[in-house]
């Protein structure tokens, strides 16, 4: 089912309180979602719950590789698809580029859930396109409304 730009940046804006959640890629949160960066984007794109993994956003149709100047607000940059299970993928929600003045933007503001010792999600900047780390890249899930 077709989900707008709009909703999916509220849902991640507010279905889990930025800062309050622990991470865990077993743990499920009301309403039902894996507390991990899959199971919030899951969540976020109001998929099926507990979530899908890295591996099955991708192998079950229901993201596209898109370039860099595609993002829109609700688009994805991750590591995902065959070989990325477990700690070997990971995905983040496209909120907008910051600008800088007089220059192609490198950096983003992006909803994320990540490992480590505190808590999220958390809404931050990432520079392009995720930490310089290699195999990333921009995904628009299929059933997102323009």
């Amino acid at each position: 089912m077709p989900i707008t730009r709009a909703e999916v940046i509220h849902r991640a804006a507010t279905i889990w309180p930025l800062g309050h959640v622990t991470y865990s890629q077993t743990a499920v949160r009301d309403p039902g979602w894996r507390t991990d960066c899959s199971g919030y984007v899951s969540m976020c794109l109001d998929l099926a719950k507990p979530g899908l993994s890295t591996v099955t956003l991708v192998t079950e149709g229901h993201l596209r590789e898109i370039t860099r100047d595609e993002l829109h607000p609700g688009d994805l940059v991750g590591r995902c698809g065959p070989g990325t299970a477990g700690d070997a993928g990971h995905v983040v929600l496209f909120d907008r580029w910051e600008q800088e003045q007089d220059q192609a933007p490198d950096t983003y503001w992006a909803y994320e859930l990540r490992g480590g010792p505190q808590l999220g999600p958390e809404h931050r900047v990432i520079h392009y396109p995720y930490r310089d780390l290699d195999g990333y890249q921009a995904y628009r899930y299929t059933q997102i409304a323009d």
